[in-house]
């Protein structure tokens, strides 16, 4: 999704090639197109978060895990992840309720699916 919506704000001057996300998301200060496509991308899971949040009520947090949430976690307050997911509009009073946190090891699931299955 990052390499598409950079893609489309970056317009008639994209590459042929389009960089890697990594790449953009370090250019996301100096490339106006990287800066918009980060910021559209942080306020949409950011909004996808809280209606979950909304759904669920996961009073235990929620956890961001995978190559994207762990490129994207440094900028989230920047790029509007927090202003999209706080004011979660069915629920203003349980704003605070929910925390956010990264899962940065990616083998995580495979632990958990081993200490369940494990005879």
């Amino acid at each position: 999704g990052l390499v598409r919506a950079w893609r489309f704000f970056a317009g008639d001057t994209a590459a042929t090639t389009p960089p890697a996300p990594e790449r953009i998301l370090a250019a996301s200060e100096s490339d106006p197109a990287a800066g918009r496509a980060l910021a559209l991308l942080a306020r949409m899971l950011g909004r996808i978060c809280a209606d979950l949040a909304c759904i669920h009520l996961p009073l235990g947090g929620i956890c961001l895990t995978g190559g994207l949430a762990r490129g994207l976690t440094p900028h989230l307050d920047t790029a509007g992840f927090t202003e999209n997911f706080r004011p979660l509009a069915h629920l203003p009073h349980m704003a605070g309720a929910f925390p956010v946190r990264l899962i940065a090891d990616d083998t995580a699931a495979l632990i958990g699916a081993a200490r369940i299955f494990a005879p």
